[in-house]
Parts: C-alpha cells; structure tokens; sequence
C-alpha cells in the first residue's frame, strides 16, 4: 500500500519551456468563439503552410492539467491508465474518439521533446484505449479545413446549376419569341387549299376523357397550342357537349359520344383548335358518333381515324357551303355497309340532304334522328328490316324532301302530314310495309310529284279527279299483293288520268275499283296492271290497242266480257300479257303472231271454244303459255316445236284431241308440261328424254267419256330414265300397258309417282329401289303379277305415301294370289 502510494504521481503546475496547458472548457470557448471570413481564410492558409508537418499520426496529448478545485489522480497498474473513482470531480472532458497508433513510431521527426512533460509516464497508445484523448490543434485544422472544403464544393455545384438553368431559360424565351412572330405574321399558317406536304402532326397526349355538366352556353378561351394556359380537352368537351343532340351520353365513357370525342382530343393527329375550328370538330365528331356507334364493325372504313380530311373518308361526300367558305358535309352513303344504327349526333350535320343507309343489319329501328335533320332532301331507308309504327313521325318537317324511299320494310301505321312534303319527287314505300294513307284532294300540294309507288299498302279513298293535275306523274303503283274485300281503292278511275302525258307506270291492282276502264289515249303507259277489281262486266276498250309503247299489260280477274279484239296485234312491245279469269269467249285471234317480243301468255280460265291458232307458233321469244281451263279445242298444233323458248306449256283441262306431237320434244329448255285432263290418243313420244330440264310431266286423265277412245296408250319409253330433274310423274287413267321401265330407277329426284289405273304387268323392278326421294307412290288398279314382292327398300323409304293392291307391311309381303 506504502508502495502504491509512493507511486502516485504529483502533476506539477505548468513550468517554463513546457506547453501551456489549458483546460477543457477553455478550449471550448474558443471552438465557440465567431470567427470572421479573413480570419476563417488566414486560419486555412495557415493550414497549408502546417500540411507537411502536420499530416501523418497525431502526437501525443499534452499533459492533462488539474482542475482548481480538483486534483485527478492517476493509478498505474499493469500498463493501463484508469480513473480513480473515489477521487471525485467536477468536471470530466469532452467524449471524443482516442486515436490508435503504432506504439513504436518515433515521434521525434514530428514533435519536439518539449512537448511531454517531463517525468510523465510512458504510455502505449495502441493498448491502452480506457483514456479518451482530446484532439490537437492539428487534427482540429485538419477537420476544419475538410468542411472548408466541402462547404466551397457546395457553392461550386450550386453556381454550375445554376449557370445551366439560366441558359435554358434564356434558350425558351428567345424560342416562344421566334415562334410567336412567326405565328403572328402568318409564316407558320398552313393555307388549307394549298397541295404542299403537311408537317408532321403534334404528337397528342394522351389524357382520359372527362365527363363535365352540360353548359348552357360554351365560350371557348383563347388556347395557344404552343403555350397553353387552358385545358383544351375541357373547352373541346364542351364544344361538344353543347351541340350534341345527346349530352347525357357523355356520362358513359363507353358510349358512341365519349369515344368520338375522346378520340378527338387525345387521338387525332389534327389536334385541332376548339376556338379557331369549332365547325370541323363538330362535323368530325358527328362523324366519329356514327363509325363507334357500330363498335368497328363496318364493312368499308377507308380513311377513318386517320388524318385525313372526313371529306375523303369513305361513303363521305363534301361541297361548299352557302357562304363558300367551308367545305361541308353534304351527303353520306352508308349502303351495305354493315351499319346497324345512327346516332342523334348525325342531325348535327346541318348541311346534309342526302343519307343513305339501304341494306345494312339494321338494329336501331327506326331512325327517329332524321326528324332533326328538315335539310334533308333524299332519304333513303330501303331493306332495313324496319318493324316500328311511324304514325307518331311529323312529315311536315320535312318541307324540303324529294326523294323519300322506305322499301323493304315491314313499317306500319299513318303517313302523317304526308301531303305537307310539298318539295317531292318520288316515294318508294313497296315491299312488305304497311302503311295506311288516305288519297284525297290535298295530293294537288305535290305538283311536283313524279312516282308514287305504295305498293302493297292500305290506301284508302278514291282516286280523286285531282289527280290529273300531277302532269310530273311518271309512275303510279297503288296495287295490292291480294285482293280484299274491305280495304282498297274505291270507285271510278277519273277519266282525268289521260292528262297524265308522263305517266308510264299504272298499278291499280287488287284494288275496289269499279266502273268503266276510261280512255287513256295519248298516254305513254308501258306498264298497266288493273287485274283483281270488279269493272262491271265491260268489254276490253278499244283505247287499250293504242297504247303501242305497253310492255306489261295484266287485266285479269277484272269481270271483262266479250273477246279480244285484233288490234291486240299493234302491241307489239308486249312482253306479259295476262287476261286470265275473266269471261272472254269467241276466237283466239291471229293477229297475236305479231307480239314476236312476247315472253308470257296467261289466258286461263275464260270461255273462248276455240283451237290454238298455229300462228302462233311463231312466237319463237315465248316462255310461258297458260291456256287451262279455257274450253280449248281442236289438237295441239304440229309445229309446237319450233316455239324453242318454252319453259312452262299449261294446256291442261280443256277438250284438246289428237295425238302428242313428236315435235315437242324439240323444247329441250322445257320444265313443265301438263296436258291433264284432255281427250289426247296415242302414246308418249318415244324420245321423249330429251327433255332433261323437266321437273313436272302431267299426261293423267286423257279418258274424258264425252270424247269417246281417248286415253293414252301403249308402254312407257324408257327414255324416261333420263329424266334425272324430274320431281313428278303422273299417268294416271290412262291405257298404259307393259312392265315399269328398270330405267326409271334413275329418277333420283322423284318425288310423285302415279301409275295407277292403267293396264301396267310384270314386276315392280328392282332399280325402284334407289328412288329415294320418293314420298307417294300409286299403283293400284294394274296388272302386276301376283304374288310379286315389291322392293324391301321402298317400305324404308321414311313417311313414304305407298298406295298398291297389295297388302302392305312393314316387311312388304307378297301380294294375294
């Protein structure tokens, strides 16, 4: 303990020669101490000229001074320095980081000896860290040098950026400059006439489409493309808004009108000016409605959602407007197109008068949207399908119309205000629709009216005497499809309807008309079509053989008497001439050898006792003759054959004699020949399978009692197996004899088979077995052999109608013995 003590070191107070020491508080103080920017630059300089001798490991600390009032001891023990804790005191030094060096540096090349005390202890500083040494003065200069320096790098970096901001800024200012005296002096406006390339469009941005309260009245802001200080989609939305014939669309992003417009302010290259080109955005986005209204569905979208003019874009028709100033949109054609609806948008189109969407998959009914369109001049809604009931739709509006066509549809109700269409030229309203309009005098408003075709619709009233007045008149089509009893046209046709000097179309048929037929010469007609109406038993008037320009003339079921006169002859434009079911008798005249443009001959159903005249043979353009149940008499003319445009010969149910002519088979183009029901002799023509075309053979019945040895005779040709269009065969009440031609089981297509109540023997052959379009098959009432079996794939054949004197089973049993 004595030696412990003995060892306590005394610090002695400073001497002469030695360092100052001074404590930790002091040096703090001067730490803390301002310092000016000179002194601050003096103190780093002089760090400079202290670098070579300063840098490198720090020296060791001076020696610790005690406080006034507090002497520190120190206790050494096994080479480690420690405080003494029972040795209070006021004051401990600053926590700073002990520096750890080599213990064997020399220090001598860096310090001089003054610098320790003397009779201090040695103590290694690289194992002794329990003692917290504060820094030097020289590690101090370090350090603040160091944040000199970083404080400097800081102002550099600092004045570097900002160098380069304020030559961007001086780079965009005389940039706006440039431009904004270009713009102002015109240099950069690019004249819409001029074919001079155009600059490459601004690229858009890309922005959501926003959805604003409708505003009463849009007032578009200035908006400078280059320096916008407006939202142009806003100001563009309510452009649009404002206009649209539908603004509550706008709520649905996905609708037709959102996606017109959104196209517009985010896609289209034009990026054009809501303030500057109001006119073209409205007419592009009236446009646009139309296209995304059918979701991309169109057959033909040339130049859509491109660039390009909407004048160029397909079914697009553009022209100056009144002013001369703007190009316009003046008349859309969307025919088959596969558009299935319009949008109301489309009546933004102030300019348009004429639409056309005729043969389109219509889905959106009737367009109502035209009603907002009174410009329209030429509206055209044919094969659409339509199903509505027009009566709530005003006419009147359309003030300006002259072409009006509706055909194809299935449309019903009123043609309201239909006389107020003042302006028309022609309407179409044939084809299925059903629409009710009553003619009476107010049809004098359409004096410009040049065709008028209601086919097929309710058309009440008469045809007033001031019909005449419509001079314009080419076409007149008021028939019916059928007759009624109840609904029609009534009374007299006005004698005034041979004023009509244009008129070459008159359809009055199924109609209630009655009277006399008037006398119509001087008219140009080429169609007239009177059949079905009840004329009082009047006979054909002699003015109808004046009208030598007729094409089509029908007048059957029309009650007419008497006979045809010979001046039928001068017609020779005639191509139809139908006068079937009627009463006309007496001789069939001559005359008619003439009409060599005649292609249909329909005379049924009269009572003229009269033979077919040979002349007629000549008639080498004719396609049909019909003369059934017309008392024909006398044989069918020899020379038949050389009427080689045949397709349908009907001379079935009259008192025809003789035999079937051999020429007749010459009319290899026929397709139905019937001569039922006759007094015809002899056999069928043994080539007769060289009609290839024939679908339907009719030779049954020939047995009439009241002409007695009629019937036809002898064995079927077998030529008839060449007949593979046949669909049906009939024979029956005949004389027939022999077997069934095998040859007839190449009649793939047969569908009807009569032979029954003939003399036919033998077996039902085998080849039948491939008749498997058969559905009826008679033949009862012959001289099959007994016993027979018939073919077990006939009983297979499904639903087939079998009808034989055999008893019929499932399995086809033999018939009785």
């Amino acid at each position: 303990m004595m030696e412990e003590r003995n060892n306590i070191l005394k610090i002695p107070q400073e001497a002469p020669g030695e360092l100052p020491s001074r404590s930790w508080e002091e040096e703090d103080e001067d730490e803390n101490e301002p310092r000016n920017d000179a002194e601050e630059e003096e103190d780093v300089n002089d760090d400079d000229d202290d670098e070579d001798s300063s840098f490198g490991p720090p020296p060791p600390p001076p020696p610790l001074t005690p406080h006034p009032e507090d002497t520190l001891n120190y206790t050494i023990a096994s080479d480690s320095l420690f405080y003494d804790e029972e040795s209070p005191r006021k004051t401990d030094p600053p926590q700073v980081s002990p520096y750890s060096k080599d213990s064997e540096y020399n220090y001598d090349n860096d310090i001089d000896d003054d610098s320790v005390p003397p009779g201090a202890p040695a103590v290694d500083w690289e194992e002794d860290q329990s003692v917290e040494i504060p820094p030097t003065k020289v590690v101090k200069r370090w350090d603040k040098k160091e944040t000199r320096r970083r404080m400097l790098l800081r102002q550099d970096k600092n004045y570097f950026a900002a160098k380069v901001i304020a030559s961007v800024a001086c780079c965009l200012i005389v940039l706006v400059i440039i431009l904004t005296a270009g713009f102002g002096s015109g240099a950069f406006r690019k004249d819409e006439q001029s074919s001079a390339v155009a600059p490459p469009p601004t690229m858009p941005i890309t922005i959501a489409p926003t959805v604003s309260p409708p505003a009463e009245t849009p007032v578009a802001p200035s908006v400078d493309n280059n320096n916008s200080t407006v939202n142009r989609p806003s100001v563009l939305q309510d452009l649009l808004r404002s206009s649209s014939y539908n603004p509550d669309a706008f709520t649905d992003v996905q609708s037709a009108e959102s996606l017109a417009a959104n196209w517009l302010i985010v896609s289209d290259p034009l990026q054009l000016d809501p303030t500057k080109d109001q006119f073209r955005i409205q007419q592009r986005y009236a446009l646009l409605t139309q296209y995304f209204a059918a979701d991309g569905s169109w057959s033909n979208e040339e130049g859509w959602l491109t660039a390009e003019d909407e004048c160029t874009w397909y079914g697009v028709q553009c022209a100056q407007d009144a002013g001369g100033t703007r190009n316009a949109v003046v008349a859309i054609n969307f025919a088959v197109n596969n558009v299935g609806t319009i949008t109301p948008d489309i009546a933004m189109l102030t300019n348009v008068t004429t639409l056309n969407l005729t043969g389109n998959p219509w889905e959106g009914g009737f367009p109502t949207a035209i009603t907002n369109m009174p410009q329209l001049r030429s509206l055209d809604l044919e094969n659409l399908g339509l199903t509505d009931d027009i009566s709530s739709v005003d006419f009147s509006v359309f003030s300006n119309m002259e072409v009006l066509r509706l055909r194809g549809n299935f449309l019903q109700g009123t043609l309201n205000s239909f006389y107020s269409m003042i302006n028309l030229v022609e309407v179409q309203a044939s084809g299925g629709n059903n629409l009710t309009l009553a003619i009476n005098s107010s049809i004098a408003n359409l004096a410009k009216l040049q065709i008028l075709n209601l086919n097929g619709c309710s058309i009440t009233g008469g045809l007033v005497a001031e019909l005449g007045a419509l001079t314009a008149l080419t076409t007149i089509d008021l028939g019916r499809a059928a007759p009624s009893n109840t609904v029609g046209l009534t009374g007299p046709i006005p004698a005034s309807i041979n004023q009509l000097t244009q008129l070459t179309t008159l359809d009055l048929s199924s109609n209630l008309l009655t009277g006399a037929i008037p006398d119509m010469t001087g008219v140009p007609l080429q169609i007239l079509r009177l059949s079905n109406n009840n004329f009082g038993q009047a006979a054909i008037p002699d003015s109808i053989y004046t009208l030598t320009g007729l094409v089509d003339l029908n007048m059957a079921n029309c009650k007419l008497i008497g006979s045809i006169g010979t001046g039928i002859g001068s017609l020779t434009s005639l191509r139809i001439l139908a006068l079937d079911a009627n009463f006309l008798s007496g001789a069939l005249p001559d005359a008619m050898d003439q009409l060599l443009q005649l292609q249909s001959l329909t005379l049924r159903l009269n009572m003229f006792e009269t033979a077919i005249p040979a002349s007629w043979t000549s008639l080498v353009n004719l396609q049909i003759l019909d003369l059934q149940n017309s008392r024909i008499t006398g044989p069918i003319p020899s020379t038949v054959g050389s009427m080689a445009s045949l397709r349908e010969l009907r001379l079935s149910e009259n008192r025809i004699t003789g035999a079937i002519p051999g020429s007749l088979t010459q009319l290899v183009l026929l397709e139905e020949l019937e001569l039922h029901t006759n007094a015809l002799t002899g056999g069928i023509p043994f080539d007769i399978g060289s009609l290839v075309n024939l679908r339907i053979l009719r030779l049954h019945d020939n047995t009439r009692a009241v002409i007695p040895g009629s019937g036809l005779v002898g064995q079927l040709p077998t030529s008839l197996g060449s007949l593979t269009n046949l669909l049906e065969f009939e024979i029956y009440d005949n004389f027939m004899s022999g077997p069934l031609p095998w040859e007839m089981g190449s009649l793939v297509k047969l569908q009807l088979l009569d032979v029954e109540f003939n003399l036919f023997t033998g077996l039902v052959p085998d080849s039948f077995a491939g008749l498997s379009s058969l559905q009826s098959f008679y033949l009862s009432g012959n001289n099959f052999t007994a016993g027979a079996l018939l073919p077990e794939s006939l009983c297979s054949i499904p639903n087939l109608d079998l009808v034989s004197d055999c008893d019929v089973t499932n399995s086809c049993s033999r018939c009785p013995s």
